[in-house]
């Protein structure tokens, strides 16, 4: 597998003026103090999500502000466990919203008290991502903060995610104060997992398709990708994570992507330019076929930590009886291989590149004896969707 940037902007930038009198309805008092002099934070998105394929109203927000009763020099070394929980957005904001909400803080406290401010975006016609505290945990300190999977209502099935969640950090400092502004830097809290197919000859290099096909994936109808011990809840910082209870299943028909004759229509198949999951589209190399698969939490920033595995299932066309019905054929495949760690990375794919000596999936082996894992990494800026 290897390791790649999102094509998608890395983040995005939210300002807090400070401003000198209100004036904005939508007020918050979460603390209470002198009632001369206050100031006013007012969150001001600045644009959209440059080059992202989801712009910021389409996007709900939630910003939770927590205070230290330790004052530093700088903030960005006071420890997660100082900070204390002091009041939040009361529910889920549109953009327009966040950008007029407005929060009252007194200025002596503001002298006083360190404030950090953490916030989490979502796509609005379903939030994927949420707020929690570490289970069994009753101390609402910043370090017991984590960011979890939505699930469907009364199931423990959660909603599929996309790339565009995100999570905001910013710190009240003298300098923000001075100026009026607090940059909250929002990174992804996903990455994606990605698959090459790869026809490749005896050394491992990649290898054109015999001229009767067109892709590795020619006749495969369906991908189920079945992840196991995947992230259910991600801290704050992205620094530890819990995982899912049972495994998730995430299945995508690939019948839109094949012509008439079952084979790969590269003109249904292009670059994947808006980090859509279940998409197929040509390889970086020829005879290479890639699959865009689930987007998921980060998993534990050690990889050795890591017990992430994935199935993945390939339903294709068979044969034709004589009633001119098709059957439906499966092969599926294990990753990681033994001696092997399979890990997400935040706003990054994961790419393992599947290399098969025949021209079809659907033809190795079926215990995939034949068939190289590369688990190698690169650091390579992905900018065209690829």
């Amino acid at each position: 597998m290897k390791n790649s940037r999102l094509h998608a902007a890395e983040s995005m930038a939210l300002l807090l003026a400070l401003l000198a009198s209100g004036c904005s309805e939508n007020t918050s008092d979460p603390v209470s103090g002198p009632e001369e002099s206050r100031s006013e934070i007012r969150p001001l998105l600045e644009g959209s999500l440059e080059g992202s394929a989801s712009p910021a109203d389409t996007l709900k927000y939630k910003l939770y502000y927590f205070r230290s009763d330790q004052k530093a020099e700088n903030p960005e070394q006071t420890p997660s466990e100082a900070y204390h929980y002091r009041a939040s957005t009361p529910e889920w904001l549109t953009y327009r919203q966040f950008c007029d909400y407005v929060v009252n803080l007194s200025n002596e406290w503001v002298e006083q008290y360190d404030y950090r401010l953490i916030a989490i975006a979502t796509p609005a016609r379903q939030p994927e991502i949420e707020f929690r505290y570490a289970e069994n945990e009753t101390d609402s300190t910043l370090t017991n903060l984590y960011v979890r999977r939505t699930f469907r209502q009364g199931t423990d099935i959660p909603w599929p995610l996309s790339q565009q969640n995100y999570i905001g950090v910013g710190n009240l400092t003298r300098e923000a104060i001075e100026s009026g502004i607090i940059p909250i830097e929002f990174r992804r809290a996903v990455g994606q997992l990605v698959f090459d197919f790869s026809r490749c000859d005896e050394s491992g290099s990649p290898v054109l398709l015999d001229p009767d096909y067109h892709s590795t994936l020619d006749r495969v109808r369906r991908i189920d990708v079945t992840v196991t011990n995947g992230t259910r809840a991600l801290k704050w910082d992205m620094s530890d994570c819990r995982t899912m209870t049972s495994p998730e299943t995430c299945q995508y028909e690939t019948d839109s992507f094949l012509d008439d004759g079952l084979k790969i229509d590269w003109e249904q198949a292009l670059p994947n330019t808006n980090g859509l999951t279940g998409w197929i589209s040509p390889g970086k190399e020829d005879g290479v076929t890639r699959f865009y698969g689930p987007c998921l939490l980060a998993t534990d920033p050690t990889p050795e930590n890591s017990d992430l595995q994935v199935d993945l299932t390939f339903h294709y066309a068979d044969t034709y009886l004589p009633d001119g019905s098709q059957t439906t054929g499966t092969i599926s495949l294990s990753l990681p291989r033994n001696g092997q760690k399979l890990t997400v990375v935040t706003n990054n794919y994961t790419v393992t590149t599947v290399k098969i000596k025949e021209n079809r999936i659907i033809d190795v082996p079926r215990d995939f004896s034949d068939v190289t894992i590369d688990p190698s990494w690169d650091g390579e800026s992905t900018t065209d969707g690829n």
